[in-house]
Order: structure tokens, then C-alpha cells, then sequence
């Protein structure tokens, strides 16, 4: 449960840190968690694996889902935007609480992710993120060779510009 409790936790506050900033879908938070992992250095507790829209962690999605039902997170559909919003919901302070420990012990790293990536649209998130887990994961023979990153992000992910790749790769580099 100790486990649980600090991914609980480590949802709800990146939730309630997102707040004031763009608004929170279940794509972003994926990322967000990802990056907190890869550059932050913070132990998640969850495993990501290749999917449709970058990294993604199904146990993650459920624990999205069980802190909606717990009201420590609100997920609500936004047919505006087509995707959904997480809020922290009423019982998130409850929640944040319990899980001091870790995240005293995690806070800085969690917030300087934030900082750096809170202000992103998910696609932008999830560029990011998914450069990353080319560079760590043996999707390249070369991670050194950015021309062969580049080129497998723009494989899985053609629908990216080139420019865009290439500044999003200095800058993954210069963050981990």
C-alpha cells in the first residue's frame, strides 16, 4: 500500500501543480510522469512502454481512474477541447498529506520537471517524451547519432517537423 499511496500521491500533486497552467489531460499528465522519471530521477513506481501517443503506463491511466473515484482527482470530459481535464479534487490535501515523506523527499525534482514542461501542450509533452525513450530504451543502434534519433522519432511520429525534432532533441539532451 506504501507503494500505492506515493503514486496516489505523486498524481495528485502534479495535478494540484498544474493548476494555473494549461489544462491537465490524461495525455500530459502520461508525459508529465514520464519526464518526472527520466529527468527528474524520481522513482514513479511506473513502468512505460511504446503506445500510440509516445510512452504510456496502463497502470497509470488506472490510478488515474481510482483517484477519480476516491475524489482525490477530478476527470472530467471537455467536449470543447475534446480530451479531458484532471483537477485535484476534495480529498487531494488528504491525500498530498499522507504521502509527505515522499514527497518532501521528491518535491524539488518533481518541481523543477514542472517547470521546465508545465507551460506544454501535450503534444509538445509528448515530443519530449518520447525522444527520451528512444534515447534510453535500444530503439537506435547509435543514441549518440542524432541524425539516427531523429530519424526513428520520425518514423513512429511522422507527423512531427524535422525543426522541431531537432530542438526538441538538443534540449532532451541538455536535460538528462
Amino acid at each position: 500500500m506504501k507503494n500505492a499511496l506515493h503514486k496516489f500521491a505523486l498524481l495528485t500533486y502534479i495535478a494540484d501543480s498544474m493548476s494555473g497552467k494549461h489544462a491537465l489531460g490524461k495525455k500530459a499528465l502520461q508525459k508529465l510522469v514520464h519526464l518526472c522519471g527520466e529527468i527528474g530521477n524520481v522513482n514513479t513506481g511506473y513502468k512505460f512502454k511504446l503506445y500510440t501517443y509516445g510512452p504510456f503506463s496502463r497502470e497509470l491511466a488506472g490510478d488515474v481512474d481510482i483517484l477519480d473515484s476516491m475524489s482525490a482527482l477530478s476527470v472530467r470530459f471537455d467536449a470543447v477541447r475534446n480530451g479531458y481535464e484532471i483537477t485535484v479534487g476534495e480529498k487531494a490535501d488528504d491525500l498530498i498529506g499522507k504521502a509527505s515523506g515522499y514527497l518532501n523527499e521528491n518535491k524539488e525534482k518533481i518541481d523543477y520537471v514542472i517547470s521546465i514542461f508545465g507551460d506544454r501542450l501535450a503534444k509538445q509533452l509528448e515530443l519530449s517524451s518520447m525522444l527520451i525513450f528512444i534515447l534510453k530504451n535500444d530503439l537506435v543502434d547509435d543514441p549518440t547519432n542524432d541524425a539516427e534519433v531523429i530519424d526513428k522519432f520520425l518514423e513512429i511520429k511522422p507527423h512531427y517537423e524535422y525543426s522541431d525534432v531537432v530542438a526538441g532533441l538538443s534540449e532532451v539532451r541538455s536535460l538528462i
